[in-house]
């Protein structure tokens, strides 16, 4: 992260998400709900609309991605799992 903003406007980003009860238990838990949802919010936001787009989204610009969030197990973070904890989460 380049800045105290950046750092500032980061932290304010993960205390909204971490409000998201994770509807996802045990085994169940690979991925950080919360990085997921940076992605595929970020996705999102550069005209992604698809689970396809949010992984290509995730995988181009995985070393930037890098610069803020952990991204533990990022490399079997496909579609479906996308899908699958977008389908779990209750509004």
């Amino acid at each position: 992260m380049k800045g105290k903003r950046d750092k500032h406007i980061y932290e304010g980003i993960v205390n909204i998400f971490r409000g998201i009860e994770d509807p996802r238990r045990g085994n169940a838990i690979v991925y950080d709900l919360v990085e997921v949802l940076i992605i595929a919010v970020l996705a999102i936001l550069c005209g992604m609309e698809h689970y396809v787009e949010m992984e290509m989204f995730g995988r181009e610009r995985e070393e930037w991605l890098r610069e803020f969030l952990k991204l533990d197990f990022f490399r079997n973070l496909g579609e479906t799992s996308y899908e699958r904890i977008f389908l779990q989460i209750k509004e």
